[in-house]
């Protein structure tokens, strides 16, 4: 998948694109996609992402945080005790402009997916999830999600946010190869 994407407006909330199978069910969800989240108050993913599952790249962190840098500890000592893995504490594109054209690419594979920004390999996260089916997602919204421990549904959850100013996401083109 290709895509020429930018992002204006800094909201609060989620915007992405790339693939997703479509289900909220935490086990089985498997989204493959750049993600953009923001949020008022403690939830400790405020960035931009490569994501795979329930594993993320950090590309852009909004700011500095003790509690993103303990989440990423404790997510690869025990990726079940916060309900993901963050692969690294260290932004691999602190300085990416959003709101400047890009191209974004993901290459799904077998066992990994690769992410690139502007040709510049961003992320390879492995991948274990068999063949799924999903479909092309791109989105700008104002919730972003998390998995309550202890939930009986078991599905991630809209922690909906206000937006006093608006936000937008252009999109120039989307290839499927």
């Amino acid at each position: 998948m290709e895509a020429k994407i930018r992002l204006v407006g800094g909201h609060y909330g989620s915007a992405g694109w790339g693939f997703w199978n479509y289900t909220m069910v935490v086990d089985p969800c498997m989204p493959i996609w750049f993600i953009y989240l923001r949020s008022r108050g403690p939830y400790p993913l405020q960035g931009f992402f490569a994501q795979v599952g329930n594993q993320f790249e950090p590309i852009i962190l909004f700011k500095k945080s003790a509690t993103f840098k303990l989440a990423s500890i404790l997510s690869r000592i025990s990726p079940g005790l916060i309900g993901v893995k963050i692969l690294s504490s260290r932004p691999k594109m602190q300085n990416l402009k959003l709101e400047k054209w890009h191209t974004y690419k993901i290459d799904w594979k077998k066992e990994s997916v690769s992410f690139y920004i502007d040709n510049t390999k961003v992320a390879e996260i492995p991948y274990k999830a068999g063949e799924v089916k999903a479909r092309a997602d791109v989105w700008i919204d104002n919730a972003v999600f998390e998995a309550r421990k202890n939930d009986a549904g078991r599905v991630y959850r809209h922690v909906t946010q206000e937006n006093r100013k608006r936000g937008y996401l252009y999109l120039d083109y989307l290839k499927i190869y």
